[in-house]
């Protein structure tokens, strides 16, 4: 609770940060989201260049190998989707996956996101974290995207976060203001 209370982020419409600890708040209350597991989502390898890498902290990694993403070119405050398809795969045996993949297929779920967080235990929530290079680009014949930062090398790594709620079995809800639209640039 307190990383996600403490976490700042930048003025935006898509998340309310307020909002998510009151749900988890609500939640635990209630005997649910005792338990997390965490992802650090970080690139397979390391670069050469130090701005591609970062010290976090974490135990038995010295440096973890940043990742890239880039915003987007119409919404300067927004990174677009920073998951992988499979970041929710934690925690899940090959059966749980096996079986929301077949739910999946025969379209009790929209999504296999949402058939996974079906089969996610309601007492286990998982946050998910992205180390992202300060020198981020999009992907060279991208006309919807821009760079990270104008000066990199004068930018801190970017740390973009993702919560993923199992299926709750109480009626639990929280207000959700959405913010109005920010203006400016990271």
């Amino acid at each position: 609770m307190d990383f996600l209370s403490n976490f700042r982020v930048i003025p935006q419409t898509a998340i309310d940060p307020p909002s998510v600890v009151d749900y988890i708040d609500k939640q635990l209350r209630n005997g649910e989201l005792i338990r997390w597991r965490i992802l650090l989502s970080c690139a397979q390898s390391s670069r050469d260049e130090q701005i591609w890498n970062e010290n976090l902290g974490v135990t038995g990694m010295p440096s973890v190998p940043l990742i890239a993403r880039s915003r987007k070119k119409n919404d300067p405050t927004s990174l677009g989707v920073v998951t992988e398809p499979d970041d929710e795969l934690l925690g899940l045996t090959d059966d749980d996956v096996r079986i929301a993949d077949d739910e999946t297929k025969d379209g009790r779920y929209n999504s296999r996101a949402e058939a996974y967080r079906a089969h996610r235990d309601p007492t286990e929530g998982l946050l998910m974290l992205y180390p992202i290079s300060a020198a981020a680009q999009p992907l060279k014949n991208s006309t919807t995207r821009v760079p990270l930062f104008a000066e990199p090398d004068k930018a801190a790594t970017l740390i973009a976060y993702a919560v993923s709620f199992p299926c709750s079995n109480s009626n639990a809800t929280v207000e959700y203001v959405s913010a109005p639209a920010p203006k400016g640039t990271l």
